[in-house]
């Protein structure tokens, strides 16, 4: 397997995982969605939106683009509109990583990160597996307050996704 190769099966991962939390999303009200937490960044809302705009910026980073603004948690008051917003940045992740040459892996690229210092450099290979553990992060702050909601989880450890 090939480096690019396996970076496409962790993407592959996290978007499987990423998948799974929206199942369950779907089985909470949108009131639970929004409701605050008094942890974190707050409500599922705010964690999913997070996470779809963290990925969009690495993403345009890492294609050398001009990076999008945060988006902003108010403009996503209902399940159905976070996830219209997450889905096609998944695929576009995907997609990304699929059409990359396996020496682009270990490039190293320049970008700015303003709340971070300025100017930072990273190789595609490091912020692949940033994304990674950014998405592990976060979904093990959601799956515990999903389970306050009743609503259905589920183990998210990568071994396991290796068996399936």
């Amino acid at each position: 397997m090939t480096q690019r190769d396996y970076f496409s099966y962790l993407i592959g991962y996290h978007i499987t995982m990423q998948r799974r939390i929206w199942k369950s999303i779907d089985q909470i009200t949108d009131d639970q969605f929004l409701a605050d937490i008094d942890y974190s960044i707050g409500s599922i809302r705010n964690h999913v939106v997070h996470l779809a705009g963290v990925e969009e910026r690495w993403l345009a980073r890492m294609k050398g683009i001009p990076v999008p603004p945060v988006p902003a948690y108010t403009d996503f008051m209902t399940r159905e509109s976070a996830f219209q917003r997450w889905e096609p940045i998944s695929l576009a992740l995907q997609s990304y990583i699929d059409s990359l040459s396996p020496d682009l892996l270990d490039v190293v690229i320049e970008f700015d990160m303003p709340n971070r210092g300025g100017l930072r450099t990273s190789t595609r290979a490091r912020i692949l597996t940033q994304i990674i553990n950014h998405g592990t992060d976060h979904r093990a702050q959601i799956l515990p307050i999903l389970k306050r909601f009743n609503a259905p989880t589920f183990e998210q450890d990568y071994i396991l996704y290796t068996w399936e």
